[in-house]
């Protein structure tokens, strides 16, 4: 009874398999030269070409509307009274409570890595012009929520803060950043489907 039913898993599993090992070994290693070239660059060089540090500027200006948006959405949508200093990049919920919004909150080093991810994964490039700013900007957006879910926890349950922050979060952006590689193999690349529409239909058997 069962038989069709398993012969045509087995047969999508394997047409799954096949189709991708080459896409999952393109992902994994962009990955992997990313990290690393972070880490050269981060150690040898903190983030500096030619001793200017290329990437303050960005991350101020990212904190700084993450910083607002953050407040805004704390404020208006939650009621929550609610300060920020911008100089401090700090969101006070009262004088000597507040949240810190450090430079790696900004989103900048998911933004990167995504970048990288999509600029050498292979794909047409004319796709690429405007996925890749779609995505950057709903990297952008996740790293304002972030802030605004921990500015809640942070003011009605802070025992979960730790958790939140350092895994729940962590755990969420690359779900979000699987989602993103899906659909460009999927529908943007301009590549064949993971699994194509003749493999759907049943066989006779």
């Amino acid at each position: 009874m069962f038989e069709p039913v398993k012969k045509r898993f087995h047969k999508i599993v394997l047409h799954y398999n096949k189709f991708n090992l080459k896409e999952i070994f393109i992902f994994a290693t962009l990955l992997i030269i990313f990290t690393l070239l972070g880490y050269f660059w981060k150690h040898f060089f903190d983030y500096k070409i030619f001793g200017v540090h290329v990437l303050e500027p960005v991350y101020v200006f990212l904190t700084r509307y993450i910083v607002l948006s953050s407040y805004w959405l704390l404020k208006t949508i939650f009621a929550i009274p609610i300060s920020y200093v911008i100089d401090t990049s700090r969101l006070y919920f009262s004088d000597v409570s507040f949240l810190y919004v450090y430079h790696g909150c900004s989103g900048l080093k998911e933004m990167a890595m995504f970048l990288f991810l999509i600029l050498f994964f292979p794909g047409r490039w004319l796709m690429k012009l405007w996925f890749i700013p779609v995505s950057l900007v709903l990297i952008y957006l996740m790293a304002i929520l972030r802030i605004v879910f921990l500015g809640l926890v942070y003011k009605y349950q802070p025992t979960w803060f730790h958790f939140i922050h350092v895994y729940l979060f962590n755990l969420l952006f690359f779900l979000l950043f699987f989602i993103m590689w899906l659909a460009w193999i999927k529908w943007f690349s301009g590549k064949k489907p993971l699994i194509s529409e003749p493999d759907l239909k049943p066989n006779e058997y």
